[in-house]
């Protein structure tokens, strides 16, 4: 018997992405799928183009919330849905504004029943120049703190390098990232649902934190490939334009980076983290104000 997967997508405001992203999932090699999407209140074209969708495809489901709820109960909603009533045995959350080469889920899934019980991740691509977005993540250590002034308590291993990273079998990761997770269902009904007190941002360091204490490992899958586009995070900070959203963003990162820091590490972290929070945030938003 097929094991049945749902690709889970939460949208806000996704015309431009959704179509492609859809249409790529439809591509797949594997038919045993369902297609999930929890809207999170889009006032553009979004949910009118996935209606377009329902009609001809039994495969595509739409669940309309009536306000933006945040990318993790958005999730969690959707993960319920697929759970019981499609009964699904895999789940795959993916961002919005992904397109993914449609051996995907074959390739997730031959490594989901070879390595047992765990949680992939695919490599992810940065869609337009094709270099690497994610292939891991590294979580700072105490002593990391003292050398850089990131605001955060991880890092993407090779982020935008060149795409170089061509072994065939999956690797172990300490994090994965919200843009791509695929897991079986058993680990969510031991584990639980992604924490809704994170709005965006820091839930899926949460839940890797979450997964690892409670046994399990996580792996990137090199020959799974998603692409996403990027152009979001790469948005200067400019009053003209984008600085009260970039600003918004930050407090998001910031407030997630708390929760995260206070569930899960030490009081002497936490201590050292705080400290550098003013030196990061002028760091940080240095690095992206657009030059004249």
């Amino acid at each position: 018997m097929k094991k049945k997967i749902t690709v889970i997508i939460v949208t806000y405001q996704a015309e431009q992405y959704i179509k492609s992203c859809i249409n790529s999932l439809l591509k797949q090699s594997n038919d045993s799928f369902n297609i999930v999407i929890v809207d999170n209140n889009s006032t553009d074209t979004t949910k009118i183009l996935i209606k377009g969708y329902l009609k001809n495809n039994l495969k595509v489901h739409l669940i309309e919330n009536r306000k933006n709820l945040g990318f993790a109960k958005a999730n969690n909603i959707g993960i319920q849905y697929s759970l019981t009533i499609l009964k699904a045995d895999y789940l795959l959350l993916l961002n919005q504004d992904t397109v993914v080469e449609n051996n995907l889920l074959d390739k997730l899934l031959y490594w989901s029943d070879k390595k047992g019980t765990a949680v992939f991740g695919p490599k992810i691509l940065i869609k337009k120049s094709k270099r690497i977005w994610w292939i891991g993540t590294k979580i700072f250590k105490i002593t990391d703190l003292f050398k850089t002034l990131r605001l955060a308590l991880s890092y993407q291993i090779d982020k935008e390098q060149e795409d170089s990273f061509f072994i065939d079998k999956p690797a172990e990761v300490e994090a994965i990232v919200g843009c791509a997770i695929f897991l079986p269902k058993e680990i969510i009904e031991h584990v639980g649902y992604l924490d809704e007190k994170f709005f965006m941002y820091g839930e899926d360091l949460d839940y890797s934190l979450r997964i690892r204490k409670k046994g399990y490992k996580m792996f990137v899958v090199p020959e799974a490939i998603v692409y996403h586009d990027v152009h979001f995070e790469k948005e200067a900070l400019s009053i003209e334009n984008n600085f009260s959203k970039t600003l918004k963003r930050y407090y998001l990162h910031f407030l997630g980076s708390l929760i995260v820091l206070f569930k899960h590490f030490s009081f002497l972290y936490a201590l050292v983290w705080l400290i550098r929070v003013p030196f990061a945030i002028v760091y940080e938003i240095s690095n992206r104000v657009r030059k004249p």
